[in-house]
C-alpha cells in the first residue's frame, strides 16, 4: 500500500501482512491485528497487554483517511465510521481472532509440513489463548466497551 504524505507531498510504502487475506468485516481485520500487536512468537505465552485506546485510535484515524481518499467525505459523515464505533469492532473482533485462533490450534492435526504436531502442546497454546480471551474480555467489560 502506498500511501501520500500530505504534510510534505511525499510518498511512503506500507507492509501489510496478507496472512488472513480475504473478504470479512473491517473490525475483523484490525481485530486481528491489535491481537498480535507488538507480540513476537515468544511473547504468546504471556498475558496479551492491549493497547490504550490513543494508540487504536491513531490507527484507526489513518484507516478513516484512507477511506475518505478512496470513498469520499461522506465514508467520514457515516456513525459507523466514527473514531467510536471502530474501537468498539476492534475491541469485538480482537476477541473473536482470539477465538479464531483456539478453533485452528484445536482443529489442527497436522504441522504444514505433513508432520504431526505435539497435540499437548497445542492444547497448552489453545489454553493461553483462552487465558488472554478472557483477560481482555474482563478488561474491556470493565471499561464498558461494548
Amino acid at each position: 500500500m502506498i500511501t501520500k504524505n500530505k504534510q510534505n507531498n511525499t510518498e511512503s510504502i506500507v507492509l501489510c501482512d496478507f496472512e488472513y487475506s480475504c473478504y470479512t468485516y473491517r473490525g475483523f481485520d484490525l481485530g486481528t491485528i491489535f491481537a498480535e500487536w507488538g507480540r513476537g512468537l515468544n511473547d504468546f505465552a504471556k498475558q496479551h497487554d492491549f493497547p490504550e485506546d490513543s494508540v487504536v485510535e491513531t490507527l484507526i484515524q489513518h484507516y478513516i483517511d484512507e477511506s475518505v481518499a478512496i470513498f469520499g467525505p461522506k465514508y467520514a459523515e457515516n456513525k459507523m465510521n466514527s473514531t467510536q464505533q471502530l474501537v468498539k469492532e476492534v475491541k469485538q473482533f480482537t476477541l473473536a481472532a482470539y477465538l479464531f485462533m483456539i478453533m485452528l490450534i484445536i482443529q489442527d492435526h497436522e504441522g504444514e509440513d505433513g508432520l504431526p504436531m505435539d497435540k499437548k502442546l497445542m492444547i497448552g497454546f489453545a489454553e493461553i489463548c483462552f487465558k488472554n480471551y478472557m483477560h481482555l474480555k474482563n478488561q474491556f467489560l470493565a471499561q464498558q466497551a461494548f
